[in-house]
């Protein structure tokens, strides 16, 4: 009895874990965020994109910079090697959960969890000339406060 074997390419599998960031900070995204599992290939031949660029995120590799377009690439090489990076560009006090989806193979979702830091606001006076004896009042117009999460000026 012959029997003739048919080979199969099992696309592979992409799974991610959340991770968290503070607000003015960066993480790096590794091999237990992004977990892939394909019985063909191993790790060799991965490569991700992101299917849209966003806002609240700089995603970088080390030693090439960040990922401007929707075909700009990492390797599964480079995710190994820890040189992928996630910068958030949001500026608030509460904490908020953002998606990022790579594609590997199908679109995958990841949750980022960015921890809001309170930034000091910052207050500027300014320049006043006063003669002697004489009275000045003061009002909002001579200070100008700047709280970088908030857009209000109360």
């Amino acid at each position: 009895m012959d029997f003739d074997l048919m080979k199969i390419n099992d696309l592979p599998v992409l799974t991610a874990t959340a991770t968290s960031v503070f607000e003015n900070g960066n993480v790096q995204i590794t091999n237990q965020n992004l977990i892939i599992t394909n019985p063909d290939l191993g790790f060799g031949n991965i490569v991700y994109n992101l299917p849209e660029i966003l806002s609240h995120v700089t995603l970088e590799v080390l030693g090439r910079g960040p990922l401007l377009s929707t075909a700009a690439t990492f390797t599964q090489v480079e995710l190994n090697s820890n040189l992928v990076f996630y910068t958030p560009n949001v500026n608030n006090a509460d904490d908020a959960t953002y998606q990022i989806v790579f594609v590997a193979t199908d679109p995958v979702p990841m949750d980022l969890v960015i921890t809001g830091v309170n930034d000091t606001p910052a207050l500027t006076t300014s320049h006043l000339v006063i003669e002697e004896g004489s009275e000045v009042v003061l009002t909002g117009v001579n200070f100008v406060v700047n709280d970088p999460n908030s857009s209000s000026q109360d």
